[in-house]
């Protein structure tokens, strides 16, 4: 049985059939309390569905998981206490000097978009540490800068004044 056939069931049932629609809740639990190592998608999609009417459901995996024999790797940041990307001065007014790790962006794009996602700055840059942006014709408020490299992508947000 698909999942879209159980939300189906389980939509008709709760209309139709009280003692049904228990069985299908209990159906889509079993599901969406599984370990995604095991369950896969479809542990996905069911809590996906449970979001449309329940939404503060918290799924502790690392417990799920653990109880069904799965263990989750722990992974090391890629930089440790160490900036990747930091806008100087941050709020800025002008102009803002990115500075970034060069050894993870040897070749990227700066992309920065204002509050309703519009692209009001692409440049390439070029693994040097520093790319500076002027900020001339940018209205105050809050902006978002994404740098992709080959290696990394780093996000955040800038204030402009």
């Amino acid at each position: 049985m698909t999942l879209l056939n159980l939300l189906i069931m389980f939509m008709l049932n709760a209309c139709i059939n009280p003692v049904n629609h228990l069985i299908s809740k209990i159906m889509v639990q079993t599901i969406f309390n599984q370990c995604p190592f095991s369950g896969g998608k479809a542990v996905f999609e069911a809590r996906a569905m449970v979001d449309y009417f329940n939404d503060t459901i918290v799924y502790d995996d690392d417990a799920n998981c653990l109880a069904q024999g799965y263990t989750m790797k722990q992974y090391k940041p890629l930089i440790e206490n160490s900036f990747v990307v930091k806008p100087i001065p941050n709020p800025a007014t002008t102009s803002v000097t990115f500075t970034y790790t060069p050894e993870l962006f040897e070749t990227g794009l700066l992309t920065i978009t204002d509050n309703l996602s519009r692209k009001v700055v692409v440049r390439t840059i070029n693994g040097k540490g520093t790319i500076n942006v002027d900020l001339q014709g940018f209205n105050p408020g809050i902006y978002y800068y994404k740098i992709t490299g080959a290696k990394y992508c780093e996000t955040g947000k800038l204030i402009v004044f």
